[in-house]
């Protein structure tokens, strides 16, 4: 399989995770969302949106480039959603961007830190997005507003 690639322009960038459309008020969260967010170039979204009516809520406030939880999501619609992983290229830096960490093969583990147990993280970026990259964001772990550095 072939990694997908995009180039996109921007410098504000909105990044979400386990939005899970259809168990919450949508168009609320939509609305929730843009607040939080202010005005972005583009939305990053790492997984967990359930149905396509996620990603055309957030294209309402900017464009969506998201891969997808391929146990829960729905079906692929290329450019926009794909099963990752996959690098947006921003400028000269690479972003990774993957469903979850925490899954095969590279089972990294979230709590209270970001470790590798299996794979050390220069492995885990070759395996999953062929070499490294800037920056790797993922979700899956259904925690709000909490980075992993």
């Amino acid at each position: 399989m072939k990694l997908a690639r995009q180039r996109i322009e921007g410098r504000r960038f909105g990044l979400v995770a386990d939005t899970h459309d259809v168990a919450v008020d949508w168009p609320a969260a939509v609305e929730q969302i843009r607040a939080a967010m202010g005005p972005v170039d583009a939305i990053i979204h790492c997984g967990d949106l359930t149905s396509l009516k996620a990603v055309e809520g957030l294209a309402k406030i900017a464009p969506v480039w998201a891969t997808r939880n391929p146990a829960g999501d729905a079906e692929p619609f290329p450019p926009v959603l794909i099963d990752g992983p996959r690098i947006l290229e921003v400028g000269s830096a690479g972003i990774g961007v993957v469903f979850a960490l925490t899954t095969d093969p590279i089972n990294a583990e979230t709590d209270p830190h970001l470790r590798f147990p299996k794979y050390s993280p220069e492995a885990s970026m070759q395996m999953l997005f062929g070499g490294k990259v800037d920056v790797c964001v993922f979700g899956g772990t259904h925690e709000i507003g909490r980075a992993h550095v």
